[in-house]
């Protein structure tokens, strides 16, 4: 059997460290930084190391020189994650960057069916600088781009159980566990009877339907899934100068 094509070993480099972000079985900044030096080895246009160069500095500086790749999404999320590990805020930049960088079918978040999971990261990087509000626009465009992507519905649950919109996490964290497996679904049921514990319904009824695990009846009681937001048309650019990501006058 043949090696897999470049770019899908690539992308399969560039995913295993967003993964890694919160599953690393020990050290995430050394076993996230380890994964991307063996995706920028696999990147036509990146930059060797200079002497002991770190990762973080090789992918800045290939960025900053421009070159095959620099531009694209892929390159801003690499980025974007270890400015996360090392806890800067230079990170939302880097999705934001990513969410603004040219189409390309062959990088891992550079395809247009990938814009979903560019605006859910972002909308995590906002909600851990306590940015609620415009981590759930940030989610609302996630789900404009792919209404059953049930990652951003949950995360969209737990911005607005934050606000606190316990009455709309709810909503959200319904819409979730009718689109998961029942292997992933505890933590969701464990999220939802928190949000109903503040909005149990009228003589209890919302609260008796999550204590049976009843997602008809928990459709029945909160009413439609998640509406359509009216920021829905609007482009990447118009968006993040929204939610202040780019100065008001940039174009």
């Amino acid at each position: 059997r043949g090696r897999p094509p470049a770019n899908v070993r690539r992308n399969a480099l560039l995913l295993r460290a967003v993964c890694l972000l919160n599953e690393a079985e020990n050290d995430a900044l050394v076993e996230v930084s380890a994964c991307l030096v063996l995706w920028l080895s696999a990147c036509e246009g990146a930059p060797a190391a200079d002497g002991e160069e770190k990762v973080g500095a090789r992918i800045a500086r290939w960025r900053a020189g421009g070159g095959v790749g620099a531009s694209g999404a892929d390159a801003a999320v690499a980025q974007g994650l270890l400015h996360l590990l090392h806890g800067r805020e230079e990170a939302l930049q880097a999705f934001s960057d990513a969410l603004l960088a040219p189409s390309d079918e062959t990088s891992c978040f550079g395809p247009e069916h990938r814009r979903a999971a560019k605006w859910n990261m972002l909308g995590a990087v906002l909600a851990n600088r306590n940015r609620h509000k415009h981590a759930l626009v940030a989610y609302e465009q996630a789900l404009t781009a792919q209404p059953h992507y049930a990652r951003a519905l949950t995360n969209l649950g737990i911005a607005q159980q934050a606000l606190p919109d316990p009455a709309a996490a709810a909503v959200a964290f319904t819409a979730a566990l009718e689109l998961v497996p029942d292997w992933s679904s505890p933590v969701i049921w464990q999220m939802l009877k928190k949000a109903i514990q503040e909005q149990p319904g009228e003589g209890g009824a919302i609260a008796e339907a999550a204590s049976q695990k009843s997602l008809p009846r928990l459709r029945e009681l909160l009413g439609p899934a998640i509406p359509q937001q009216h920021c829905s048309s609007m482009s990447a650019t118009q968006v993040l100068r929204e939610i202040g990501l780019i100065p008001a006058a940039a174009s």
